[in-house]
């Protein structure tokens, strides 16, 4: 992990299954929330994303799940992807939703979901970037709560 951004100094870092951190980049703010994020590739090739980064708080990760309350549309998992990553939305009540994938030309690409109806948690789509080249995009879930986007990273 980087101890410092100006020194560019890392700490070693111990992952699961004798796995080891091999490269770390930190990148600007994928998912627009201000802060840096760091990728870092393990020598048994995974691309782990700590969103977050340099100068932010430390990260604290929970794997307990709530019962939505709000509406929001994740971070695409895994990203960057190649071919395929998951793309999960919460919605507090029962709705109709789109989602829809862009260029940064704001053309649309691909719906994944138009005009479906969920219940109240947590659901996901899966978008299939194959067809595509690499490069940004942009995923927008649209419904009654409102129209949330983000950014996603397709590499091949």
């Amino acid at each position: 992990m980087l101890l410092s951004q100006r020194q560019r100094r890392f700490i070693d870092v111990q992952l699961p299954n004798n796995d080891r951190a091999h490269t770390v980049n930190i990148l600007p703010s994928i998912d627009e929330n201000g802060t840096y994020e760091l990728l870092l590739g393990t020598k048994f090739g995974k691309v782990i994303c700590f969103s977050g980064g340099v100068g932010s708080p430390p990260l604290r990760i929970s794997r307990q799940r709530q019962i939505a309350r709000t509406y929001s549309l994740e971070q695409n998992y895994p990203n960057p992807f190649n071919p395929v990553t998951r793309i999960s939305f919460t919605l507090p009540r029962q709705a109709t939703v789109t989602l829809r994938v862009f260029n940064l030309l704001g053309q649309e690409v691909a719906t994944l979901l138009d005009r479906q109806q969920f219940t109240a948690g947590a659901h996901f789509a899966e978008f299939d970037g194959k067809k595509f080249a690499s490069g940004i995009y942009l995923y927008q879930l649209s419904s009654e709560f409102g129209v949330l986007t983000r950014r996603m990273i397709l590499m091949k």
